[in-house]
């Protein structure tokens, strides 16, 4: 019997990783999400924007092996479009919460935050916005390559 997966979905962003991809991988699949959006790319956009190491590759076999998981690159528009983009928020987000103040806040801080920061925080939205399992009160985890969690947090 199969077991149920948890009401999460994790955005995991990769870079030329070769040396912790696999662990990663293997630590987000005992983590058993509804749904797993992997980024392989650079938010700087000063570099070459997706993995050049064999990284990629791994994703890939990690998303074709898993039916709940895809594979997309970093977004790195320019300055006035990722303004707006952030604005905007992600997909599921009604439209008139531009209007919120909270959100004109964060503008007015992204206007001066560097690019790399500005990319990532686009790209994370995008990744939000392409949830096919997104729904209000379930979870959302940002994964990098480099982190992993003890036994007893995965349990929880």
């Amino acid at each position: 019997m199969e077991e149920k997966q948890n009401n999460l979905i994790i955005l995991a962003t990769y870079w030329n990783e070769k040396y912790w991809i696999e662990s990663s991988l293997a630590q987000i699949e005992e983590l058993n999400p509804v749904e797993v959006i992997i980024c392989d790319g650079c938010f700087d956009p000063k570099f070459i924007n997706f993995s050049t190491d064999g990284t990629r590759q791994i994703i890939e076999k990690f998303v074709n092996s898993h039916p709940n998981a895809r594979i997309v690159s970093a977004l790195r528009p320019g300055y006035l479009k990722s303004l707006w983009m952030l604005l905007r928020g992600h997909r599921h987000l009604p439209w008139w919460t531009v209007f919120r103040p909270v959100r004109w806040k964060f503008l007015l801080k992204s206007i001066i935050t560097s690019s790399y920061r500005r990319n990532q925080a686009i790209t994370f939205n995008y990744m939000i916005g392409l949830s096919k399992k997104w729904q209000e009160n379930w979870w959302f985890m940002s994964y990098d390559a480099d982190q992993f969690y003890s036994e007893e947090m995965i349990k929880r």
